[in-house]
Parts: C-alpha cells; structure tokens; sequence
C-alpha cells in the first residue's frame, strides 16, 4: 500500500514536472503552455486536473523555476517544448520546495491523495477521515520536495507518518 501511495503520488509528480519553464517573454509563454499540456495529456483518472489548473502549475514553474533551470533538468526540450520523457526527476532542494509550493497552490493535492489512498479502503467514512486527518499539508509538502529531489525514500518517510501508518493498519485489520 505504501509504495503504491507514492508511486501514484510519483505519477502525479512526474506530469507535473514534464515541462517546465523562465527565459524571453515568448519563450515563458511557450514553457508555461507546454507545461500544462503535458499535464492535460497526463491525465489518467487517478490525477486528473483541470485547464485551469495545469495553466496555474505552468504558469507558476515558469515564474519560480525558469526555463533555462528547466531546460538543465530535462523537463524541457532546448527549444522549450514538452521533453518526450521525465525520467528520474532530480532538481536542486530550493527548486524542489518552490515548485512544491506552486502545485499545493494550483490544485488540492491532499484530496487526490486522500482519495488516492482510500479507495481500496475498507472503513468507510472513518479510514477516509483517519487518512484525511493524518495526511498533514508539511508531509505532503516534504513528500514533494523529496520526491522531486531524486529522493524516494525521503518522499516515503515524509509521507508514512505514524499516525497515517496507524490508519493504514486499522483499516487493513477491519478488512480481514
């Protein structure tokens, strides 16, 4: 169960990232719109996010990141258009936290989360609640920034509080 949380968490992570952007004005543009088509292209119904949404995720990396940083990292081709593929997403911590703080703005990642990790559940309302109280915007947050700092594991400590693995427990236990 835990892996699967982050590996779908890494999913998200990973369309969120697939284009990236901050150089000339149109070069922004060009970033920004690349950025959220690749996430509108990504939608797979376990993350999906709106225009509105990818616009603001694309928007914000162009702002906080720069094209240029972006390009470095893999996100973006060198003429700014959408990279075929985001493999092994590793941005400096600082980079890391900023576009952190431009996906927890632009959507609820908590609830995909939660949803995400409670679909299986037995328990009902009481596990979704245990999950949703339990899963802390600082844990998600540190779950982002390791997770798009290159470090799994860290993205996993961050995220399996005790109080979550407690949940998590609980509701394997009532489903037996």
């Amino acid at each position: 169960m835990r892996m699967r949380v982050v590996g779908a968490v890494a999913v998200a992570v990973a369309m969120t990232v697939s284009g990236c952007g901050g150089g000339t004005s149109g070069e922004n543009a060009k970033a920004s719109q690349a950025i959220a088509d690749s996430m509108l292209e990504s939608n797979d119904g376990t993350f999906d996010v709106t225009e509105q949404e990818a616009k603001c995720v694309g928007d914000g990396f162009v702002d906080k990141i720069g094209v240029d940083k972006l390009k470095e990292y893999g996100f973006l081709t060198e003429d700014a258009d959408q990279a075929s593929s985001v493999e092994d997403v590793d941005m400096s911590k600082d980079d890391a936290e900023k576009s952190a703080d431009v996906m927890l703005g632009c959507f609820d990642f908590k609830k995909m989360m939660v949803d995400s990790m409670t679909e299986d559940m037995e328990g009902g309302e009481a596990s979704v609640k245990c999950v949703n109280d339990a899963v802390s915007d600082d844990a998600i947050s540190g779950m982002l920034v390791a997770l798009l700092s290159g470090d799994e594991d860290g993205a996993e400590s961050a995220l399996m509080t005790e109080e979550l693995m407690s949940c998590l427990l609980e509701a394997a236990l009532d489903s037996e």
